[in-house]
Order: C-alpha cells, then structure tokens, then sequence
C-alpha cells in the first residue's frame, strides 16, 4: 500500500466533507431569511454546523500526523529493507540478494526445461590486504568502489554482480554454448588492472584472479555453484595471479584432500607427529661436513607421511606454520645445543622461515626468546629466507634482518635467481649466505646459460662477501664444475638426503666426516 497516495485520497474525502458542511450553512442562512426562523434556532443551528465544521478540521490535522508517522515508518522500512539487501560501500546486493536472484534464475530455467546456462564467478583482489596495510583502509574502501564501477561497466544490465564481504565479488550472467562470453568478460576485467589504479593521488597495483563455475553441468545448487566458483578461483591464484580458472572434478577432490590434512595438521603437534630431519651442507673444498638444513616432516596418524609440498602452504594459508615454525625453531635450537654437550665440533644449522612469519611483528622477539631459553649461540644459527618472499614483504623483511643482526644470527637468502632481486638490492642488507637456486643447478653440466649465471652469481657474490650455497646438487659432473667455479658449500641428493636424527646424530660421531 503507498501510504503517501492513501493520504491525499482521506484529505480529499475529508475536504469534500468540510464543502458539503459549508454548503449547507449557506443553505440554511437563505432558509432563514426565506423563512424568518426565531434566533434562538438559528444560532443552535449554526452553533452545530460549526462545531461539525471544526470536528472535521480537526480530524484531518489528526489523520495527517497519523498518516506523516506512517510514511516516515514507511521510509524507514525501505531504507532497512535497501541496507538489509545491500553492501553499504558500493551500494551493490549482498551475498543474501545474490543467491535469492541466482535461484530465481536456476528455478526458472528448470521450470521452462531451457537449455540455458549460467555461469557463477568469484573474483578476490590479489595484493588487497598488502594495500590496506600500506596506504590505509580508506584507500582500500575507495579501491573497492573502482572495482565495483568497473565490474558494473563490463557486467552490463540483465547480469547480477554481488560484494560479498572484504574484497571478494560474485557475478552471475548467462552464458553462451562454448561460454566465450565468459572469457571474454574475464579478459576484460583482467584488462583493467594491468596499469596501476589511481585511488586519490596515490596509485595501487591490484589485479584480480576468478573462479568460474557452470550451471547446470557443475552443480545445481546455488549453494555449490558458488563454492566451485571458489574453489577455481582459489586455483588460479595458486597457479598465477590475475587469472580465471573454470571449475573441474579434479578441483572438488584436490580441495576435500586440502580440508582433510588441515583438519589433522591442527593437531600434529599436540600428537607429537612432526619431526625434524637434517640435510647435510658440504664444504666444496675438502668435501667436508659443513653444517645441516633443518628440515619439518609430519607423520600423520591418519594419513601417513604427508610431503611438505602439500602440507606447508596449508600451513602457511591457515596460520598453523606460526607455532610450528616456533615449535620447529626451538626444536632445533634445543637439539644443537645438545650435540654441543656431547662435544661436537659446532657448525651451522639452517632453518626456512615463510612469509606468514616474516610478517608477524612479534616474531623477532620470539626468537630472542628462544636463543635465551635454549643457550644457544647465535652465530650458528642461520635463518633461510626465499628470494621472491623478501621482495614481496620487503619492509618486514629489512626490519627483521636488522634484528637478526642485533641477536647475532646469520641470513641466507634461499631459491636464488628466480625472483626479481638484484646484488644491488642485497648489498645494503644483512645478508650472510646466497642459495643458488636448483633450477641453475639441474643442466649446469649440459647448458652454458644456466652455467654462466651460476658463475656470474657465485663471483657477484663473493665480491660483497657473501658465501654461495648451491642447491640440489645431483650428478658429480655438478659437483666438479661448482668446485672449479669456487662455489663454498653444496647440499643434494648426491651427498644425502635428509637424515632422521639418528642418522645425523652418527653423521656427527666422526667428527672428521668426508664425503666422496
């Protein structure tokens, strides 16, 4: 009911009333003087019509205010309704709104027996936490409402797009046979973050990566639809971002298998099944034992042996890899600190940090800590972090070597040559290791490039006083040609592989250890 319109339609009524009144006290006055009536009727009559005449007045202020309460209530509940089924920011519809249209459109569809099809896209902004931190939310919210014009502008009318919390959006739209329409809105939308976003006077570098799931061949439930959509676009990211993935069976199963070794890895360490085991690093000259790579395995319960490839960025995705990772620290910590009492000749041992703990601001003091309560000495302790994670977090990583040099604790710096750093970038730091990455390693023996550069990195690296580590060395024709090019240390499979604690622990007893 449109209370504005029930408003004027009363007064109306009400008016007409009044003019009825009125006529008739017109009516009544002729009658008098037609007709002489004594004044004591005529004033008692007048009297009423007059009273009737204010009762009507005043029943129409009465019906107003009444009426004015109702269409400020009535506003009110619109606006609740609009806010209800509305993202505030960008004034598109929310989850709620989109799967209430999405299963519209499916019901209709099945309803008719239409062959047509709709596709499900979820996009999420890659690097969108990295920008709130560094420019500021308000940057972020303004970045979030150029998205939403942009997706509008290619969307178009007739097609349904959703911000369904932080910075992840849902689009519906039909879909032609072969779904090129689909493609074509990917590229699209992929197309305008390859510049840089002016946000005020200020530039963000976003793109965005989507998942797409087909109706009715991936699913029809709405529900699902969205959760495949997820699932692929969580796909694409892993394999590179500013990307679209369409949804596969395979997805649906390699994510079941995610969910399962998140659920038992949450309890690994309380159930006492990681372990460490410990690679060999061997001097080039002399084939001597140089120290160990601290390496974290787990042996599940459940699922047996899981490898660090699967469970480690499940780990890192969840946040886990932070009490493991100090778990593992003082693991180790605490390990050295004994094969020092047993009177071992000391030596370095190399342990991986990620990204998760590179950002965390509290984890430079934890390692502090666990220096004091282990007894170790920092100078043997030598802290592995990728080449591409230090340039991603770059701020976070100068602070935490700094602090790293405070405490005393050497940095290597891990998979080098594969990421964007230069020597220039590394000379300022403190860094006291280059690990070549195996890439380099694996034809350095068949391919003169690959030969070159691992010569020009391990004269780079020497040249600022940094030791060069080269990684994955398997096949002694490696080994020869990384010992004419003076490389320091070598750690692969044609020495060991990583060793359970045991095995390292007899490594140890010959403390004048050779390799072949």
């Amino acid at each position: 009911m449109n209370i504005k319109n029930t408003k004027g339609k009363l007064n109306k009524y009400i008016l007409v009333q009044i003019a009825l009144v009125t006529l008739l006290l017109i009516l009544f006055q002729s009658t008098f003087y037609k007709y002489k009536m004594n004044m004591l009727m005529y004033n008692s009559t007048l009297i009423i019509i007059l009273c009737v005449i204010f009762y009507l007045e005043v029943k129409i202020q009465s019906k107003d205010k009444r009426i004015d309460e109702l269409i400020k209530s009535e506003d009110e509940l619109r606006e609740e309704i609009f806010l209800a089924s509305c993202d505030e920011l960008t004034n598109l519809p929310n989850k709620e709104m989109f799967i209430k249209s999405l299963q519209k459109t499916i019901d209709k569809i099945i309803k008719t027996n239409s062959n047509e099809k709709i596709a499900v896209m979820f996009l999420d902004l890659d690097n969108f936490k990295k920008i709130n931190d560094t420019l500021g939310h308000n940057y972020g919210d303004e970045l979030l409402k150029i998205v939403a014009e942009i997706l509008k502008f290619y969307v178009g009318e007739g097609n349904y797009i959703s911000r369904i919390g932080g910075d992840e959006f849902l689009i519906f739209i039909c879909c032609d046979k072969d779904c090129n329409n689909v493609v074509n809105l990917c590229e699209n939308i992929k197309g305008m973050f390859i510049e840089p976003l002016k946000i005020g006077n200020k530039y963000a570098c976003t793109s965005v990566s989507i998942g797409i799931s087909i109706f009715p061949q991936d699913s029809t439930d709405v529900n699902i639809l969205i959760k495949n959509a997820d699932i692929a676009m969580y796909k694409g990211k892993n394999s590179g971002k500013n990307s679209y993935c369409f949804f596969t069976n395979n997805m649906r199963q390699e994510m079941e298998r995610k969910s399962e070794i998140e659920k038992y890895l949450r309890n690994a360490l309380e159930n006492n099944e990681l372990q460490v085991y410990y690679q060999p690093q061997i001097h080039v000259s002399g084939k001597k034992l140089a120290g160990f790579e601290a390496l974290l395995r787990w042996n599940s319960k459940e699922l047996g042996w899981i490898s660090p490839v699967e469970f480690i960025p499940i780990a890192e995705e969840t946040s886990l890899i932070i009490p493991i990772g100090e778990w593992l620290i003082k693991t180790v910590c605490n390990q050295y600190v004994e094969w020092m009492k047993k009177g071992y000749a000391p030596f370095t041992i190399a342990i991986n940090l990620s990204a998760v703990q590179i950002q965390n601001k509290d984890f430079g003091e934890k390692i502090r800590r666990i220096i004091k309560e282990t007894n170790i000495d920092p100078k043997y302790i030598e802290f592995e972090i990728a080449e591409t994670m230090l340039m991603e977090s770059l701020e976070c990583s100068i602070k935490l070597l700094k602090e790293f040099k405070e405490l005393g604790v050497k940095v290597a710096i891990d998979n080098f040559g594969i990421g964007y750093s230069s020597f220039k970038h590394l000379k300022g730091l403190p860094i006291n290791t280059i690990k070549i990455d195996k890439s380099f390693i694996d034809d350095i023996d068949l391919n003169s490039s690959d030969r070159d550069i691992t010569h020009g990195i391990i004269k780079l690296a020497h040249k600022i006083n940094m030791e060069v580590i080269a990684e994955g060395v398997g096949k002694e024709g490696q080994v020869s040609l990384l010992e004419h090019m003076e490389c320091d240390k070598i750690q692969g499979y044609y020495f060991s592989r990583p060793l359970s604690l045991e095995s390292a622990e007899s490594m140890l007893e010959s403390a004048d250890h050779f390799f072949k």
